[in-house]
């Protein structure tokens, strides 16, 4: 696992994203997205993209913290959710 540093959040492309949620719509909204095929990934690495902003800017103001992950390390990452966006992220994958 290592910090992945989003330069351009125009490398996120719609193909990229194998999963996204928000959280309840409040001042403080949080973002988790899971990424594939990202630039200086390899295969079967992921990007976890954690992202909030106050609501009074665009969804483009987000702040983002991005980790590079293996499959196993995202296997490791998900059984230790116990709240929040990690938990909607474990709950879809039960389902895929």
């Amino acid at each position: 696992m290592e910090k992945y540093n989003l330069k351009n959040k125009d490398d996120i492309k719609m193909s990229n994203v194998l999963f996204a949620t928000t959280s309840e719509r409040d001042y403080e909204m949080n973002r988790l997205l899971l990424l594939e095929n990202m630039p200086n990934t390899k295969y079967g690495e992921y990007v976890l993209a954690e992202g909030g902003h106050c609501s009074c800017y665009d969804f483009d103001e987000t702040e983002w913290n991005c980790i590079k992950v293996t499959e196993e390390e995202l296997n490791e990452l998900l059984e230790k959710a116990c709240y929040g966006l990690r938990v909607r992220l474990k709950e879809f994958f039960k389902n895929y």
